[in-house]
């Protein structure tokens, strides 16, 4: 597929899942030459295992709807479940814009129909996207990092609550003993140990 960099990095990434290879060839050209500096990787609808692979750090997938057998709406719900942070733009037939809701109720985030114009409205949806996508995995990242700190403060709170039902038993078990009975702080910090010298 045709990809360009800036700088040795890429921009974004965007994968095309489109059977027919012409078409993902015309769309990777498109983009590339409209949205300069992405990552563009294209894979077939019915090679589930590749499709898999390629989702991972996709920021766009542009996916063909096919009208026969609803195929490609299956790829749609997949697509959504296994990388709900990618924006995906579906692309349905012209003539059947009856397909539109079912696409967007598949997971797609904009229908485009390939009508007259439809490659220019693609390479301008997929640079509205990259950003929107990008802007929304470093929200997630921010969420993750916030759940774990989380869970982190969660686990110090455990302890230290344990810490001081242990300092209240010992307090409760020392009531009414003589003071010379109580034992001693074991004294650890070179301060205290001047002060006891």
């Amino acid at each position: 597929m045709r990809s360009t960099k800036h700088d040795g990095r890429f921009a974004g990434r965007v994968l095309i899942v489109e059977a027919d290879r012409a078409l993902a060839g015309l769309y990777a050209d498109v983009i590339a030459t409209h949205a300069p500096g992405l990552r563009i990787d294209a894979c077939p609808p019915e090679r589930h295992e590749a499709l898999h692979d390629n989702l991972g750090g996709a920021d766009v997938v542009v996916c063909s709807c096919d009208a026969g057998g609803g195929n490609g709406f299956d790829v749609l719900r997949t697509i959504h479940t296994e990388r709900a942070c990618a924006t995906v733009l579906a692309l349905i037939p012209a003539d059947r814009p009856d397909l539109a809701d079912r696409a967007l109720e598949a997971g797609a985030a904009d229908v485009l129909l390939r009508a007259p114009g439809y490659l220019d409205q693609l390479a301008v949806g997929v640079r509205k996207n990259i950003a929107a996508s990008r802007r929304a995995m470093r929200a997630e990242a921010r969420r993750d990092r916030a759940r774990r700190e989380l869970e982190q403060a969660k686990r110090e709170m455990a302890i230290l609550r344990l810490e001081v039902q242990d300092l209240s038993r010992r307090v409760h078990a020392m009531k009414g003993r003589p003071m010379g009975a109580l034992p001693l702080p074991v004294i650890t910090r070179p301060v205290e140990m001047a002060k006891a010298a």
